[in-house]
């Protein structure tokens, strides 16, 4: 037996065997990975996260369901259709700013009407004529003041919808005279006053809840808005505090505390109203923005990592097929003496070459 050969072959045999326990003992350490490091990926949200847009949220419903703030912008109102009582210098300035007394949006000839030409529930006379922006029935606010001011009504319009907002009804929802109907007695109603009325009915037993109701279910309020904004604003001074720039942890922080914020809302105004929410629409669609946006984001990052994904799979295939390719030509042999035997044979025929070369 050649020796060379044989040294050959036991390196060869010892270089396998080291590769093998290389690879054992990889494999063994996937074993022990530690998967509570996916706990700490930037996305995910800690304790602190859930407490303070837990806390924002219920702040942000505070300031949409407090009493005083109501009464304070109720009194800007006020002063801005020139029936104060009693107003502070900003509530002054703003009134002063907001003044709205007269406007075709209200009443004409003094009087309140509805769409159809009648008389209007005076209670509801926002919800019946002149403040439905997406109107199309000659009562678009927009088109009133323009008719009766000039172009300058456009400003007037948006001076006397802004202050409306901060009534104690507020503004009507944007497309709410689409609802309007014919009564038998041929006067014009909206659904949402029937509506209003029979949760009214349900929780009280009588008919005298239905303002109140549709003004906290069906209307745009400064108030609602001022509690959503100072959510937005709360998280994003805890986001500086923090330093936080991942948007996927920030959009699930946002809606957590929207969430909260829209419910705890919800609930306060069941326990006031018998049952009947407060349902904050500047709120309900902030809140659902940013649902949309988390659904995005992450869907944008499962994509990423599933192209990612078919990459390495696609070059893990390619690397097969080329370790299957190189294995192809290499020889096979059925043992240890047989590759021996064909290795002393392939040097006897490089002998038998170099004498054929020398003798020549």
């Amino acid at each position: 037996m050649n020796t060379d050969a044989e040294q050959i072959y036991l390196k060869s045999i010892q270089a396998l065997d080291q590769m093998m326990s290389a690879n054992a003992d990889e494999m063994a350490g996937w074993a022990e990975f530690d998967y509570t490091q996916i706990n700490d990926i930037p996305s995910n949200l800690d304790a602190y996260d859930y407490c303070f847009s837990i806390a924002i949220g219920m702040a942000g419903s505070f300031i949409s369901t407090s009493k005083e703030l109501a009464r304070y912008l109720e009194e800007i109102h006020k002063v801005a259709s020139e029936s104060g009582n009693n107003p502070d210098f900003l509530q002054k300035v703003l009134g002063k700013l907001l003044h709205h007394k007269g406007d075709a949006i209200d009443q004409v000839d003094a009087t309140f009407i509805t769409r159809g030409g009648d008389n209007a529930y005076g209670l509801f006379h926002r919800l019946l004529w002149g403040h439905d922006i997406l109107s199309f029935k000659g009562d678009n606010p927009f088109y009133l003041m323009v008719k009766q001011t000039g172009v300058r009504g456009i400003l007037q319009a948006l001076r006397h919808l802004t202050a409306d907002t901060m009534s104690s009804q507020g503004l009507p929802i944007p497309g709410a005279s689409l609802l309007d109907y014919t009564k038998d007695n041929g006067r014009t109603s909206n659904y949402l006053i029937n509506l209003c009325q029979g949760l009214s009915e349900e929780s009280t037993g009588a008919k005298n809840n239905a303002e109140k109701i549709y003004s906290h279910m069906f209307t745009i309020r400064a108030q609602d808005i001022m509690g959503g904004a100072a959510v937005g604003i709360l998280s994003k001074v805890y986001y500086l505090i923090r330093g936080y720039e991942d948007k996927i942890r920030k959009a699930q922080f946002d809606l957590v505390a929207y969430s909260v914020s829209f419910f705890t809302q919800a609930i306060i105004g069941a326990v006031k109203q018998s049952g009947v929410p407060y349902i904050n629409i500047p709120l309900l669609c902030t809140t659902l923005k940013h649902l949309v946006q988390l659904y995005i984001l992450s869907g944008k990052e499962t994509k990423g990592l599933e192209r990612r994904t078919d990459e390495l799979v696609e070059q893990g295939n390619h690397l097969e097929a080329m370790v299957l390719e190189t294995g192809g030509m290499l020889q096979i042999y059925e043992s240890a003496d047989d590759f021996i035997f064909r290795m002393e044979r392939a040097e006897e025929t490089v002998d038998d070459l170099v004498d054929f070369f020398e003798k020549e």
